[in-house]
C-alpha cells in the first residue's frame, strides 16, 4: 500500500486507482477453467471502492461514482449468494455502496442477502440487518431494542449511536438522526470506525454516510455539514443506465442460493422424520411389495419407484439404523430451526408502515 507521507490525500488516490486489474487476463483464464472468480471479484471491489472516490472527489463525476457503487454492490451480491461470502459482517462500508449507487433494484435485493448462518447473527443483533429492515420497512423498536441491550455490553459499546439513528428514524425523527450522524463525525468516533479504511476515511466516514443516505432514502433529508458526507451524494437521482460489467459472470453463476422459509424447514423436517419412521417399519419394503407382481413391474421403472427401491435395500442392510437415525436427528434439527425462525420473525420482524412515500424498496 501506499503510504501518504507528503503528498495530498487526492495524490494518494490516485496512485491508488493505477495499475487496474486486467480483465481480459482474467477472461481468458475463466474460458480456460483456470481462473479463482472469488479472488478476482474481491481485487475488483477494492479496485471500484477506490475509482468511485476517485470519479466524485476528483474527476467530479457523480454518474461514474455512482456505477461504481453499483458495481461494488454487484460484486457483494455475486460474492454472498454463490461463494456463501460473509461480507454482511464486515460493517458499513459494503451496504452503504449499494445505497449510495441509487440503483433501487440492487438496494432491493441487498436487503434480502444472507449467507448461511446468518439468521443467528441477525438474532443477537446486527447493524447491518437493522439496515436491511430498514430498507424493506420491516424494522421495529423491538429490533432497536435488541441493538440497545447490544451496545451496552463494553465489546459493543461502540454502537451507541448507531442505536440512537435506528431509533430516530423509527420516529422520523429528523434531528435524532442529525444528531447520532454528527456523533459518528467526531474525530474520535471517526477514526475507530474507519481504523481499517485509511484512504478512504480521508474522504468519506462509515457508518455516517451509509445512515444519512439510508434517512434520505426513507424521505428524511438529513443536513450534515461535513465534508466526510457529501450532500450531493444524499438525494435520490438514479443514473438513467448501469452498465453491467459481470454479464459474462452469469453463466458461471447457477443462481442464487435461498435458504428455506421457517415453514419450508418445518416441511422439510417432517419429511425427514416421516422417512425415518418408515425405514424403522420396513415401510418401503411393503410399497415394493405393491409395485410387483407375478407379471413384474406395473406402469414400469420411474425415478420414485427407483427411489424407494433404494430406501428398500437400506431397510434390509446392517446400516439401516444409522440411517433411521440421521434422518430423525435431521428431521428434529430442522424442525427446532423452523419453530426458531417463526418465533424470531413474529417478535422482530414486524411490518411497519412505509416510512417514505417516494420510495418503497
Amino acid at each position: 500500500m501506499i503510504e501518504q507521507r507528503n503528498i495530498t490525500r487526492e495524490e494518494w488516490l490516485i496512485n491508488a486507482c493505477e495499475n487496474p486489474i486486467n480483465d481480459a487476463k482474467f477472461k481468458e483464464r475463466l474460458l480456460g477453467g483456470n481462473a479463482d472468480i472469488k479472488t478476482y471479484l474481491t481485487n475488483k471491489w477494492y479496485e471500484y471502492q477506490r475509482l468511485s472516490l476517485k470519479s466524485y472527489f476528483i474527476d467530479g463525476d457523480i454518474q461514474r461514482s455512482k456505477q461504481y457503487f453499483y458495481e461494488c454492490g454487484m460484486i457483494d451480491e455475486i460474492i454472498i449468494s454463490k461463494y456463501q461470502g460473509r461480507i454482511l459482517e464486515y460493517g458499513m462500508a459494503h451496504i452503504s455502496y449499494a445505497l449510495l449507487s441509487d440503483n433501487i433494484n440492487l438496494i432491493r435485493r441487498y436487503a434480502n442477502l444472507a449467507h448461511q448462518g446468518y439468521n443467528k447473527i441477525a438474532e443477537k443483533g446486527s447493524i447491518i440487518h437493522a439496515i436491511q429492515l430498514a430498507i424493506t420497512d420491516e424494522l421495529s423498536h423491538n429490533y432497536v431494542d435488541i441493538l440497545d441491550a447490544l451496545s451496552k455490553k463494553k465489546a459493543h459499546a461502540t454502537i451507541k449511536p448507531d442505536v440512537k439513528f435506528f431509533r430516530a428514524l423509527l420516529n422520523s425523527d429528523k434531528a435524532g438522526c442529525e444528531s447520532a450522524i454528527k456523533e459518528l463525525l467526531t474525530p474520535r468516533r471517526h477514526n475507530h470506525r474507519n481504523k481499517n479504511m485509511p484512504l478512504t476515511g480521508q474522504f468519506i466516514s462509515h457508518p455516517a454516510i451509509g445512515y444519512a443516505k439510508l434517512a434520505w432514502l426513507k424521505d428524511i433529508k438529513v443536513e450534515i455539514d461535513n465534508p466526510l458526507v457529501p450532500y450531493p451524494l444524499l438525494p435520490t437521482s438514479p443514473n438513467a443506465k448501469y452498465d453491467d460489467k459481470f454479464s459474462f459472470l452469469k453463466n458461471e453463476q447457477k443462481g442464487k442460493s435461498r435458504f428455506l422459509k421457517w415453514h419450508e424447514e418445518i416441511f422439510s423436517g417432517v419429511i425427514s422424520l416421516a422417512i425415518g419412521i418408515t425405514l424403522i417399519f420396513n415401510g418401503f419394503s411393503y410399497m415394493i411389495s405393491l409395485f410387483i407382481d407375478e407379471n413384474g413391474l406395473h406402469g414400469g421403472p420411474t425415478g420414485q419407484k427407483g427411489l424407494v427401491a433404494l430406501f428398500s435395500l437400506v431397510e434390509n442392510g446392517w446400516w439401516k439404523y444409522f440411517v433411521v437415525l440421521a434422518f430423525l436427528l435431521i428431521g428434529c434439527i430442522q424442525i427446532r430451526d423452523g419453530i426458531h425462525s417463526h418465533k424470531f420473525e413474529k417478535l422482530f420482524r414486524i411490518k411497519q408502515k412505509p416510512a417514505n412515500k417516494h420510495y418503497h424498496p
